[in-house]
């Protein structure tokens, strides 16, 4: 069967996290591991990097999968605290100021647009839709019709009131 790929192995987290300890219990080297279990030398060298223990404080150890996942949260955190500081009421707003304020904003933070809608708490896939999304006749008619309402009251400088205009008891 020539062109085909070899299936890449997967190891269980249990067994990863054995092999760490043999490691680290002494004794056993890379070659032995690699020899007696068969797994490439460079994955258990991944493996040691990725889950021996960090010492953080005399009683606290963590992993470097875990101190990355917590910089990651870290970072998402202080995005959605940057956000929250220039526009508290963002999450309440339409999907269209949503979908504005993402595209205003996304070269503002040094971040992908999966961060930003991830710290919105926004579907990236409802974002995309938006940008392609095409009104229909009746919300442009809609929309229109706002956009005369307004312009009227910001003339008349009276405020509206059932159809009648009334004037500002100030």
């Amino acid at each position: 069967m020539k062109g085909m790929a070899n299936p890449q192995k997967s190891y269980t987290p249990e067994f990863k996290q054995q092999i760490v300890e043999l490691y680290h219990a002494g004794g056993i080297s890379y070659p032995q591991l690699e020899r007696e279990y068969g797994v490439n030398r460079s994955t258990i060298s991944g493996w040691v990097k990725q889950l021996s223990p960090i010492k953080v404080s005399e009683e606290e150890a963590i992993t470097l999968k875990e101190y990355k996942a917590l910089q990651k949260e870290n970072q998402r955190l202080q995005i959605e605290n940057e956000i929250l500081k220039s526009d508290r009421h963002i999450r309440k707003r339409p999907i269209a100021e949503i979908v504005a304020f993402i595209r205003n904003h996304l070269t503002d933070y040094t971040v992908s647009l999966s961060q930003l809608c991830s710290a919105l708490n926004f579907p990236r896939s409802t974002y995309y839709k938006a940008l392609v999304c095409v009104p229909s006749n009746r919300r442009q008619a809609y929309e229109e019709f706002g956009r005369k309402v307004k312009q009227t009251y910001g003339r008349s400088g009276a405020t509206f009131c059932g159809g009648k205009e009334i004037q500002p008891s100030c």
